[in-house]
């Protein structure tokens, strides 16, 4: 028995919508990760964040948002370069340190 091809089955929901294919599929979106760790920490380890996102992991990255929403002072330490799309301090004192000589790039 030979099975249709994907644009035999895609082609009726093309012609009825009218409408290009990639429009209908869903799009990526950002991530926020919370900080957990009120002691401060490594950025990096995935440890100190949470996310509710089921399978869904810190540390955050590209295209995430990073928050820092702890009513506590703490230390965060950047070990190598890192990236979000944003990153937000909605409470408590958070300094922002490298853990060398050298600066690391956020």
């Amino acid at each position: 028995m030979r099975l249709p091809c994907l644009r035999a089955l895609l082609f009726p929901v093309f012609v009825l919508l009218g409408e290009p294919l990639p429009l209908l599929l869903p799009t990526a979106s950002a991530d926020t990760f919370e900080w957990t760790n009120a002691t401060g920490g490594k950025f990096g380890l995935a440890s100190n964040w949470s996310n509710p996102a089921p399978l869904v992991f810190g540390p955050p990255g590209v295209g995430d948002n990073a928050e820092f929403n702890l009513a506590d002072s703490y230390d965060v330490t950047f070990t190598q370069n890192e990236a979000s799309d944003e990153l937000f301090v909605t409470d408590g004192f958070v300094r922002f340190l490298s853990d060398s000589t050298s600066s690391h790039v956020y």
